[in-house]
């Protein structure tokens, strides 16, 4: 493996650093970056997770390089009637009918959506998710001020998501959408959100690769954002 291309490298443990210094097992290799890298900030802080070094260019082109992500789980108090919630919360499916739910200012209704039960106001955030095999589905960010009793065509402004149509089209919603062309069918994604910097990308999780990189400003609350309008699929929050 090319240490440079290396998105993590773990050369030594924490815990052994004692061990290391007195030529105990488990110092075999050297503590010091290797050359060109640099030490993950928030490894070297944490006491019992491995240290990790990485390359300049890599922290800047990966902006959940070395962060945790996000515990995100739907918010049940968003959920559209129409969208069927798991018991924790981490998976969406299209329920069978209309369910009689009470309909308060911060539930969809016209659009079968649903939040996240975290928003941001600053940083850089990462959550992944897999989809099912089936079509019309759509993933991303919405504002917090997003319109909750209209359709998704009137929400656009104020959403960014990538959506799988029914026909099998993937497109990038936002005011007017666009086709997109993959050359891959993505299941699982890893959706990234850079607040000051104003990005949201998405990635294939299987190999990292960019599927969608939106480019804006934002001035409020900023939420994750699932679509579903399929019997036929699903939305799963990953670990």
């Amino acid at each position: 493996m090319d240490i440079k291309e290396a998105l993590c490298v773990r050369p030594l443990h924490v815990g052994t650093l004692a061990q290391s210094q007195r030529g105990g097992q488990g110092g075999s290799r050297a503590l010091c970056p290797p050359r060109g890298l640099q030490e993950c900030p928030l490894c070297s802080q944490e006491h019992g997770r491995e240290r990790c070094w990485f390359s300049p260019q890599r922290a800047q082109t990966d902006p959940s390089l070395c962060r945790p992500s996000e515990k995100v789980t739907l918010d049940p108090e968003t959920a559209s009637p129409f969208l069927l919630l798991s018991a924790d919360h981490r998976t969406l499916r299209l329920a069978e009918g209309f369910q009689d739910l009470p309909d308060t200012p911060q539930r969809f209704t016209d659009s079968p959506s649903v939040l996240g039960s975290r928003g941001f106001t600053a940083g850089r955030h990462y959550w992944e998710l897999e989809v099912g095999k089936g079509h019309s589905w759509a993933v991303g960010v919405a504002l917090e001020s997003v319109q909750r009793k209209d359709s998704l065509s009137i929400a656009l402004g104020k959403v960014w998501a990538l959506r799988l149509d029914w026909d099998g089209q993937y497109t990038a919603l936002h005011g007017l959408p666009a086709l997109l062309a993959l050359q891959e069918k993505p299941r699982r994604i890893r959706v990234h959100l850079d607040y000051e910097g104003g990005q949201v990308t998405f990635y294939n999780t299987e190999n990292m690769a960019q599927i969608l990189q939106f480019k804006t400003s934002f001035t409020e609350k900023v939420f994750p954002y699932f679509w579903l309008w399929s019997a036929d699929t699903f939305i799963r929050l990953c670990d």
